[in-house]
């Protein structure tokens, strides 16, 4: 069973790209800037991790967090027990021959197309389920990331549904349906709600290792990388071929996925975030966004860099060289922790 009618759009963006795709389905065009915008979901946390494993950084607040939903009006369902094969026929029968895709959350290392390593882990990416055949045991994956859909094997899919290999953040499994949006947003007035409603939960949180206060953390924690990361990690290449690299490398490498790619648009979501505040800055000319969307790219820019320099690292590259790199870093985090307390701050009132 394969849903007539749904087309897959290359996004940019996992989470927002796969809801924005689902819902031209629908025939609702919202782009995923407005969908991650109006979630109020821009953030940053960060996940230090005790043993010689990678840390794992987000740009966001959460993972398939909901405010956007309620705002346009679309009723979601979260499973968290349709598992492996038969969960897949479950779905097959109870919702593609209905024609409702299924977004699943995966993890991006475990799909047999990816290429990064298997020890790259994120389970905090999510794909569009639309087609199963029970007779070739395959299922139709719309990957925002990729041109065309992906046609994946069930034991592949159940594998990257299940991982365990990115803790805290697990895919468990879990799947969402939606049902058609009931309103398209009216951005001049919802959007300046959905800013300062980000502002808040991102200045305001108690964590120290989120929001603002996650920048921090994830600048004192890098500067000693050099320290706590020390040894090999072993990399398991897609033709199952292993090779090692040293731990600090790949650190530093896996920081860059997650700042430029791992589903966030570039910049750890900060350019897709610019461009949501200034589409409410179109809508309202409040002449203050129009500095928060500067001051907001700047920072996107300063990631950018930050993660393109991260993902030039490789297993040659040498000591000096990697301590210039976290120096240049630790500087860009001083000025982007600047440029996002004004901009957040300006948000906020």
């Amino acid at each position: 069973m394969v849903i007539e009618g749904y087309k897959h759009r290359e996004k940019r963006m996992a989470e927002s790209g796969a809801v924005s795709n689902v819902l031209n389905y629908y025939g609702c065009a919202i782009p995923e800037e407005m969908i991650f915008g109006l979630d109020s979901a821009f953030g940053f946390a960060f996940y230090e991790r005790g043993d010689n494993q990678a840390d794992i950084l987000m740009g966001r607040s959460g993972i398939f967090t909901r405010r956007s939903f309620k705002l346009m009006g679309i009723k979601e369902i979260e499973y968290r027990n349709l598992s492996g094969k038969a969960g897949l026929e479950y779905m097959d029968a109870h919702f593609l021959a209905k024609g409702i895709p299924v977004i699943l959350r995966v993890d991006s290392a475990r799909l047999p197309y990816a290429t990064v390593p298997r020890e790259a882990s994120f389970g905090g990416y999510f794909v569009v389920l639309f087609g199963y055949d029970r007779e070739k045991q395959t299922a139709y994956i719309s990957d925002c990331a990729r041109k065309a859909p992906e046609l994946v094997g069930v034991k592949e899919l159940s594998e990257a549904r299940s991982s365990k290999d990115s803790p805290p953040i697990h895919p468990l499994q879990l799947a969402y349906t939606l049902e058609p949006p009931r309103r398209v947003p009216d951005i001049g007035r919802i959007g300046p709600a959905a800013l300062k409603e980000t502002a808040r939960s991102y200045t305001a949180s108690v964590m120290g290792n989120t929001g603002i206060k996650g920048i921090k953390r994830f600048s004192e924690a890098m500067a000693k990388w050099p320290d706590t990361k020390k040894g090999t990690i072993s990399e398991t290449e897609r033709d199952g071929r292993i090779k090692t690299m040293p731990a600090l490398h790949f650190q530093i490498r896996q920081a860059g996925r997650f700042i430029e790619e791992s589903g966030c648009g570039g910049g750890a979501y900060r350019k897709v975030f610019a461009e949501f505040i200034h589409a409410v800055y179109a809508e309202t000319k409040e002449e203050s966004l129009y500095g928060c969307y500067e001051k907001i790219s700047e920072s996107a820019e300063l990631f950018s860099r930050m993660g393109q320099r991260f993902l030039s690292v490789n297993e040659k590259t040498g000591a000096e060289e990697l301590q210039d790199c976290i120096s240049c870093a630790i500087t860009a985090l001083k000025e982007i922790y600047r440029l996002e307390k004004e901009a957040f701050g300006i948000l906020g009132r």
